[in-house]
């Protein structure tokens, strides 16, 4: 049970692997390592969602959640 989080992957046997909250501006976990995975969809897209996201909060601070950024640009 993720709770008030957004499940963003699971495993094959059903195992959360990657929430977001939506009602957040940039709040993600995922339970691997990102800067250790050679699959660039879990590795450096993810690095770069957060980079974007930084971009974005420090251009507008009080600007709209940038969770569907992240879902797209990390789990087409």
């Amino acid at each position: 049970n993720a709770g008030s989080l957004t499940v963003l992957a699971t495993s094959p046997d059903g195992l959360i692997e990657a929430v977001a909250n939506p009602h957040r501006p940039f709040y993600v976990g995922v339970q691997w390592h990102p800067e250790r995975t050679d699959h660039k969809p879990t590795g450096d897209d993810a690095f770069q969602a957060l980079v974007e996201a930084a971009e974005h909060h420090r251009a507008a601070p009080n600007a709209a959640s940038v969770e569907a950024h992240f879902r797209r640009s990390f789990f087409p």
